[in-house]
């Protein structure tokens, strides 16, 4: 009767046992697969993450490249400018300078200038011209022999020594004011020569 009892007892026991160790399995099976589920989206989000981290330094380092690009090419633009700038002004500085300031030139240009305001109309302008002090003794008889009567019967002439070079004809009753200086003719020889000197740097 104990044998009997023994062998149901240890019958139970290598059921239960076994059926606990089947169960066990089970588990650890359904575990094992849930964790490579797990683990297979972990690697795709990674993937997914660092395939997006890729993209988004391959467009920073795109904008960053042309950013940069673009700066050198404004900067090389701005250095040819200033070179040309540069070259045209050492090139118009002297001469101009020195041609303003002969008293020949000077006349040559004031003779110019008036012609253009039409002294045989019936009622010429009355004008204003403002010359360098430096050339008082020279221009004197110029406006006394050469200048037309009725034009200068309404052309008022003065000396001052802010007018460094050049004349500046300007309305008695304001309005207008035309300057003819060095700084004047180079800015408008620059304007010719420098589409010139802009070929002839970089083609």
């Amino acid at each position: 009767m104990q044998t009997k009892l023994q062998e149901l007892t240890d019958k139970l026991y290598q059921e239960g046992l076994s059926k606990g160790k089947q169960e066990g399995e089970e588990l650890l099976d359904k575990a094992k697969q849930e964790a490579d589920v797990l683990l297979q989206n972990a690697r795709k989000q990674a993937d997914a993450i660092l395939e997006e981290t890729k993209k988004q330094v391959a467009e920073y380092h795109s904008n960053a490249m042309n950013e940069l690009k673009m700066a050198a090419q404004q900067s090389v633009a701005k250095l040819k400018i200033s070179i040309e700038e540069l070259i045209v002004a050492q090139t118009l500085q002297a001469p101009v300078h020195q041609a303003v300031s002969e008293v020949g030139f000077v006349k040559t240009m004031i003779q110019t200038a008036l012609s253009a305001f039409n002294p045989q109309s019936e009622t010429p302008p009355s004008l204003a011209l403002l010359l360098p002090a430096a050339m008082q003794k020279e221009l004197d008889d110029f406006f006394k022999t050469q200048i037309d009567k009725k034009l200068s019967a309404n052309l008022v002439v003065h000396f001052d020594a802010k007018q460094k070079s050049g004349f500046t004809i300007s309305s008695k009753e304001g309005g207008y004011q035309i300057r003819f200086s060095d700084s004047d003719f180079e800015a408008l020889f620059a304007e010719y020569l420098r589409p010139k000197t802009k070929a002839l740097l970089f083609g």
